[in-house]
């Protein structure tokens, strides 16, 4: 059961309520950090703004998950680097 964020809003209250859910249920989550491109199209952020909001993002969730997490799952953190959560974007440019 993935759960996806927004970039430029970040942890929700419906991704919460995923999260709380499928950790209830001993599901463990895949994070999809979407919406990249408005970091860049609409925000107008630099790389490094960028890279940040979605370290920033990312360990939002993260603390997100360790409030609800069941110690019978272990460790439960994402990371980029671990294969747990995945970078997206749509873009709709020339429509």
């Amino acid at each position: 059961m993935p759960s996806c964020l927004f970039v430029p809003s970040g942890v929700c209250v419906q991704t919460e309520t995923v999260l709380r859910q499928a950790l209830g249920e001993r599901i463990r989550p895949v994070l999809t950090v979407n919406k990249m491109d408005r970091c860049f199209l609409e925000l107008i952020m630099d790389a490094e703004d960028a890279y940040t909001t979605f370290l920033r993002v990312i360990e939002n969730a993260n603390v997100l998950m360790a409030t609800y997490q069941d110690e019978a799952m272990g460790d439960l953190q994402v990371c980029v680097c671990g294969g747990v959560c995945v970078l997206a974007s749509q873009s709709c440019i020339g429509k």
